[in-house]
């Protein structure tokens, strides 16, 4: 064994300072094979600044050359970036947008985009997917009267949608089921004649101000909407949630839509 590299128990690595760590790393340097190698030569510039930001503080091991502590920093960034996927940012509960007035968002839309629950595993797949608001003032209650194909067979389903009093843009959705797409949802986006973005949750995260089951919609006011539309949506998920519209699963239109009268709503369709 080199008497600069002492093998050290994985412990007693996480438990050394930053000060001792720097002085184990020069003993393992002075064995290096290349006499004029420095940390700062060593060390890649992307590797400095994960240590910098404290995107990692665990030491998973103390190498004898001081050349492979720059595959071990760069295997925790590594593994960092890999947190950082669309389907880990949408987790984060956005803000509804500013301003929204409720009847921007009556009448009738057309699902394009679709991130779908676990909760609703499948959902992603239907086709012709079309979603009627109707407000009833009395109750200050919404219906979400949607259509959707799935398998050749159309499902019929009404969502009772209720409107936050203290803030504009978000609601609570109760489905028939109770437990497949019950939550809150808030609008991200919002063009009244072209397109709306929602983001919802069916299970609220005990970490900070996440959701631990998000789902993302995007619906148009035209069953196929102009490149003109879809880059506007695009740009929204860009700002709103750090997501490409390109990322979500797209539901298709191509086939004959559903009319009214056809096919039953069934429990299987939510499952």
């Amino acid at each position: 064994m080199d008497r600069y590299s002492p093998q050290l128990d994985i412990r007693d690595q996480c438990r050394m300072s930053m000060s001792e760590l720097a002085r184990y790393s020069k003993k393992a340097l002075a064995n290096s094979v290349d006499p004029d190698e420095t940390p700062h030569d060593a060390a890649s510039h992307q590797g400095l600044r994960c240590l910098l930001k404290g995107i990692s503080c665990y030491v998973v091991s103390i190498p004898r050359m001081f050349g492979l502590v720059v595959v071990a920093v760069f295997c925790v960034c590594h593994s960092s970036a890999l947190s950082n996927t669309w389907q880990n940012r949408i987790k984060q509960r956005p803000a509804p947008v500013v301003p929204f007035k409720l009847e921007w968002y009556l009448g009738k839309w057309f699902t394009q985009s679709r991130q779908e629950p676990c909760s609703w595993k499948g959902s992603s797949d239907f086709e012709n997917m079309e979603l009627n608001f109707v407000l009833d003032p009395k109750k200050n209650l919404l219906y979400d009267h949607s259509i959707w194909k799935k398998d050749d067979r159309c499902v019929f389903v009404t969502f009772d949608i209720i409107p936050s009093s203290k803030t504009p843009g978000t609601f609570m959705i109760q489905d028939p089921l109770g437990d497949v797409q019950s939550g809150e949802y808030v609008i991200l986006a919002i063009d009244p004649n072209k397109f709306v973005v929602e983001w919802g949750c069916t299970k609220v995260s005990s970490v900070g101000q996440r959701c631990d089951d998000p789902w993302v919609s995007v619906h148009t006011r035209e069953r196929f909407p102009s490149p003109k539309v879809l880059a506007k949506i695009d740009l929204a998920l860009m700002r709103t949630v750090g997501v490409r519209l390109a990322e979500l699963p797209r539901l298709s239109h191509a086939n004959m839509p559903c009319v009214l009268g056809q096919g039953k709503f069934a429990a299987s369709d939510f499952l």
